[in-house]
């Protein structure tokens, strides 16, 4: 018998599709496109800060707060599977610092139960007391104290009224109350009051 030439895979009767042959150059431009498409994803997903550390200093606790409570709204992904406990745990993770290890210590000691390595108190009851323990008692005064004594002098009113908003917030007023109108008539420039009750119908709130 004489010798046959071996058939391609492609000469042969077959169902099967073979892949195109690709290049050193395409498979490397595939492959970088690829990972680039995961790092787009990563940025995507993680486009939040994590918060950073709170040291006990409460009048930064209101902020750090909002971090916390930001990361997490905006990585239910990550946090919506996990436990009351494991929250809880993430969140001690960031106290640092005397004061706020302190208060860690004592929480843990009285409610960490060594046994079944778990907490005795929800999320919930957790974000109150943490709170409790935390928020500046005398943050509505102060602010209370710097509306009575806020004015636009020389600056921009936009400047005036960002400030102002801040402070409502943190006394716990509302733009339509009685108190801000009257603040706000006596503390911008005379120009811009003349100018306000020059309109045909007069604002009820700023």
């Amino acid at each position: 018998s004489y010798p046959t030439t071996p058939c391609s895979p492609q000469s042969e009767a077959s169902d099967e599709i073979y892949p195109p042959n690709l290049n050193p150059i395409t498979i490397q431009g595939l492959i970088t496109k690829a990972m680039a498409g995961e790092d787009d994803q990563k940025e995507r997903k993680g486009h939040i800060a994590k918060p950073e550390y709170f040291d006990g200093n409460k009048t930064k606790f209101k902020a750090w707060w909002r971090q916390v409570l930001t990361y997490l709204r905006n990585n239910k992904k990550d946090f919506i599977m996990i436990t009351d406990d494991e929250k809880i745990d993430y969140v001690i993770s960031y106290l640092r610092g005397p004061k706020a290890e302190v208060w860690s210590q004592n929480y843990y000691d009285q409610y960490f139960k060594d046994d079944t390595e778990s907490w005795e108190k929800t999320w919930a009851t957790f974000e109150t007391e943490i709170t409790d323990a935390f928020q500046d008692s005398n943050l509505a005064a102060q602010a209370q104290i710097k509306i009575d004594h806020l004015h636009q002098g020389q600056r921009p009113v936009e400047e005036y009224f960002q400030e102002l908003e801040i402070l409502m917030t943190q006394a716990g007023y509302k733009k339509e109350d009685q108190y801000i109108l009257k603040t706000v008539r006596t503390s911008v420039n005379d120009a811009l009051v003349d100018k306000v009750y020059g309109q045909v119908t007069v604002p009820m709130t700023y």
